[in-house]
């Protein structure tokens, strides 16, 4: 199965958590409410069929299909950082084993680790799962680092943007694992350029390029980057003011067929 490295709405989330914050009643600021520091979020990401078979139940590598969800509870520290914890699970559609759950995390969130006023920014997040799945135990796992930075770049005077996607995920193990699974330690790495156009206030299109590279460290490989490089197209919409939608597709640009075009849907939901 092909990897979608940013596949739990990374580019929205980070919309969300730069939300206003509330402003003071008067000259004297008031001391902000819990309830009002306090996020409640739900991530989604569907990976769907090949375009020209939309009504079958695989994936175009022949693997079931699948919705990806994170459930996540955070607290505001001020308008830019937030902590948080996610409870993430897979619903598989059409398997007799219908959901799984996955190792859940603590993250931290800036959406403004720098901001030069003149169009160029970069948010970022960093999180830590928790292994508490079985699979996760029988490998030994010790914990899995998560790394997401976004550097972008508004055009200005125009409603173009430019920008790079950043992922680092690292690996650790307390002991040596089966043969074919990561050693001791390892990285995967992914460096995924876009752009993208605003069409209004509440619509975008994007497009982004994705090459991963990976290394295992226990036995000093080389790196090894992905067999293929994916293109991803979307429209992000912003439904309402606490909901994101955007649906994808995703192609090989050396394999242009249907059959290895692929539909996705991501759905971003601010419940609190």
């Amino acid at each position: 199965m092909r990897k979608i490295f940013a596949a739990l709405a990374l580019t929205a989330l980070f919309a969300m958590n730069a939300g206003a914050a509330p402003a003071p009643s008067s000259s004297v600021s008031a001391k902000p409410k819990l309830i009002d520091q306090l996020k409640l979020t739900y991530a989604g990401f569907y990976m769907g069929p090949q375009i020209n078979h939309l009504n079958t139940s695989l994936q175009p590598d022949n693997s079931a299909q699948f919705i990806d969800s994170s459930l996540i509870l955070g607290y505001k520290l001020n308008p830019d950082v937030t902590i948080s914890a996610a409870y993430n699970f897979s619903l598989y559609l059409l398997r007799e084993k219908d959901m799984t759950y996955n190792n859940p995390a603590l993250r931290i969130t800036h959406t403004k680790l720098y901001d030069n006023g003149q169009g160029v920014s970069l948010a970022g997040a960093f999180r830590a799962y928790l292994p508490l799945t079985e699979s996760s135990r029988e490998n030994n796992l010790i914990t899995q680092l998560r790394g997401d930075e976004t550097l972008n770049y508004d055009l200005q005077g125009t409603r173009w943007s430019l920008g790079m996607d950043f992922l680092q995920r690292v690996y650790l193990y307390s002991s040596d694992v089966a043969l074919g699974k990561p050693g001791l330690k390892s990285l995967v790495m992914s460096f995924d350029p876009y752009c993208s156009y605003q069409i209004n206030d509440k619509l975008s299109a994007r497009f982004v390029s994705s090459k991963g590279m990976n290394k295992a460290f226990a036995n000093q490989a080389t790196f090894n980057t992905s067999a293929n490089m994916d293109g991803t197209l979307s429209v992000n919409w912003q439904a309402h003011s606490k909901v994101h939608v955007s649906p994808m597709i995703n192609f090989q640009p050396t394999n242009m067929s249907l059959n290895a075009t692929q539909a996705y849907l991501e759905v971003v939901v601010r419940i609190l």
